[in-house]
This record gives structure tokens, C-alpha cells and sequence, in this order.
């Protein structure tokens, strides 16, 4: 009598069998977690802590206040979350201040408008704009 063919289960993707689906990095198919991160194989990253998920919230969304989501989410290093961390707050700290200059040109250029029209001096710090206007509204 022959002996059958033993049987083997098919690898579905030897890829996905060699790299953790939270950070991305190599790992040994005999592990049960990660050695980069910690997650274990068989379960799957939530959806509020995956990479472009955290990242998005971060720096379309709600800004610094989602670096919590950031430090929990297993999908990102140490290091990475440190530089993302520090990129996020440079970021914000830039928009608001882009934000600030652009205000500040938006009233400078409409007081600039008011003076050309009314032909009044509002850089005088004394009040004798706002007296000129008044009286001239009143006459």
C-alpha cells in the first residue's frame, strides 16, 4: 500500500504571516505578540487606534488634543510617538500663529480702507479719530 500525501494547509499570504499588523515591522511567525510593539497577532487594531486613523485626528482634526489617542494606540514606536508628538505641536503652534498674523493684517488692511475713505488718521492713539468720526457723523 502507498502511502498518501499528507496533507498541508495552505499559507494564505506568507507576507501578512511575517509583519505585525500594528506596527508594521518584522516578526516570527512562531510569536504570539509582537517584539516591537507588543500587540498580539491574532487580534486585529481597533479602529480608533490605527496609523491613519491617530495621524488624521491629529493633524486635520482636533490637533494636540488627540495626542492621548497617539500614546495609546500600539501601532506607533516609541520613538515615532515622540516625533509625531513634537511635528503635531510645531504644527499647531504654527497655525495658530498663522492664524494670529493673518488676523492682524486683515484689521490693518481694513483700517487702511476706513482712512482712505474717510481720509481720517486711526493711527493716533489719543482718541482724535474716534472724536473726528463721531463729529463727523453728527454734523
Amino acid at each position: 500500500m502507498e502511502d498518501s500525501p499528507t496533507f498541508q494547509r495552505p499559507n494564505p499570504d506568507p507576507l501578512l504571516e511575517r509583519q505585525c499588523p500594528g506596527c508594521r515591522k518584522p516578526i516570527d511567525p512562531t510569536d504570539r505578540f509582537c517584539r516591537h510593539c507588543g500587540l498580539k497577532r491574532d487580534k486585529p487594531v481597533p479602529l480608533p487606534q490605527q496609523r491613519w486613523v491617530v495621524l488624521s485626528m491629529l493633524f486635520l482634526v482636533v490637533g494636540p488634543f488627540a495626542l492621548p489617542l497617539l500614546w495609546r494606540s500600539p501601532c506607533f514606536s516609541r520613538k515615532e510617538k515622540i516625533l509625531i508628538g513634537i511635528a503635531n505641536v510645531l504644527f499647531s503652534v504654527g497655525l495658530l500663529v498663522g492664524t494670529v498674523w493673518l488676523a492682524a493684517l486683515g484689521y490693518h488692511w481694513a483700517m487702511d480702507q476706513i482712512d482712505i475713505t474717510m481720509n481720517l488718521p486711526f493711527d493716533s492713539l489719543d482718541g482724535s479719530a474716534a472724536k473726528a468720526l463721531v463729529t463727523r457723523f453728527w454734523d
